[in-house]
C-alpha cells in the first residue's frame, strides 16, 4: 500500500525547486551578460585589427626624401616625397570638416606611396582619430561618435590633398577636407617611432615624436583603442554627446588606473580594447 505525500513535504519540495530554479535563472542571466560582454569585446578587437591592417598596407609602402621626376603638361617636375607625424591634440593639420574634432590625446600620421602612373606618381594617405562634434554627422558618419578615419586622396597632375607640387616650389599644405571612416568608436590613435630623428646613421631609439619630413623612421608602433558598441552608447549618454577629455581617455585606458575612477572612466576601462602593431617601413 503506497502512502501519499504530505502537504508539508510538497511545500518543502516546491520551495527547494523554486530556489534551484531561481539559482539557475540567475546563473543563466549572468552567463548571458558575460557572453554579450565578451562578444562585444571581440567585435571591438576585430574593428581595431581592421584599422591596423589598413594602416599597415600604406605605412609598409611609404617613402620619403626620394626625388621623383615625371612629366606634366610637357614639363618635367622634380619633388621630394614628404612624411608627416603630428603630436597630441593637433586639430587642423590634416584639415577637419563636417564638425569633426581631433580625438583628445590622439596623434596623426600622413605620407606618400608610389604608383605606376607616370603622370601621377604617388598616392597620399593620412590617418587620425576624430570625434564628430556635429549632431547631424558628416556623411557617411553619425554625429556625436568617434571614428578612425583615413584622409581621402585627391591627386591630380598639379597637386594632392597634403602635398602640392609645382615647377618652382614643392611644399606641405597640411590640409585635406575629405575623409572617410575605417573604425567606429576609436577613441585614441597612439604612435611611437623607432629610429633616430636627428641623424640617419645615429643609434635608433623609441621616440613619441618624429620631426624630419624628408626621412622615415625605421618603423612605427601603432596603437588603436576602441570601445565596444554598447559601452560607446553608455559613455555618450553620460557625456551628453560631448567629447571625452584627454584625462578621461588616459585614466580609462591606463593599465594602472587611479584608485578612484569616474563613471565614464570606469566604463572605458571595462569596455575598451587596445591593440598594437609594429609596422616597419620598407623604403628609406
Amino acid at each position: 500500500m503506497c502512502s501519499a505525500f504530505t502537504l508539508l513535504e510538497v511545500l518543502v519540495a516546491t520551495a527547494v525547486l523554486a530556489l534551484m530554479m531561481t539559482f539557475l535563472f540567475n546563473l543563466l542571466g549572468s552567463s548571458a551578460k558575460l557572453w554579450e560582454s565578451g562578444n562585444k569585446k571581440i567585435e571591438a578587437a576585430q574593428a581595431a585589427r581592421v584599422g591596423l591592417n589598413f594602416m599597415a598596407a600604406d605605412l609598409k609602402n611609404a617613402f620619403a626624401g626620394n626625388m621623383t621626376s615625371y612629366t606634366s603638361n610637357g614639363t618635367a617636375i622634380n619633388n621630394i616625397a614628404p612624411f608627416m607625424a603630428l603630436g597630441n591634440n593637433t586639430t587642423t593639420s590634416m584639415g577637419l570638416g563636417g564638425g569633426a574634432v581631433s580625438a583628445n590625446g590622439s596623434q596623426q600620421i600622413a605620407g606618400v606611396t608610389l604608383t605606376n602612373n607616370s603622370s601621377i606618381p604617388y598616392n597620399e594617405f593620412g590617418y587620425m582619430a576624430v570625434f564628430i562634434n556635429d549632431s547631424l554627422g558628416a556623411d557617411p558618419m553619425i554625429g556625436k561618435r568617434y571614428y578612425l578615419v583615413k584622409k581621402a586622396d585627391n591627386i591630380s597632375t598639379t597637386g594632392g590633398d597634403f602635398y602640392f607640387r609645382g615647377n618652382a616650389t614643392a611644399t606641405w599644405q597640411d590640409s585635406s577636407d575629405g575623409f572617410y571612416p575605417l573604425v567606429d568608436n576609436c577613441i585614441r590613435l597612439k604612435l611611437e617611432y623607432y629610429g633616430n630623428p636627428t641623424s640617419p646613421t645615429g643609434t635608433p631609439a623609441w621616440t613619441s615624436t618624429w620631426a624630419p619630413t624628408d626621412r622615415l623612421p625605421l618603423g612605427v608602433l601603432v596603437t588603436l583603442s576602441v570601445l565596444d558598441s554598447k559601452t560607446a552608447i553608455k559613455v555618450n549618454a553620460l557625456k551628453n554627446g560631448s567629447a571625452l577629455s584627454t584625462q578621461e581617455i588616459t585614466n580609462g585606458l591606463s593599465s594602472s588606473p587611479p584608485a578612484t575612477l569616474s563613471d565614464v572612466e570606469r566604463l572605458i576601462s571595462q569596455g575598451s580594447v587596445t591593440m598594437s602593431r609594429f609596422i616597419p617601413f620598407n623604403s628609406q
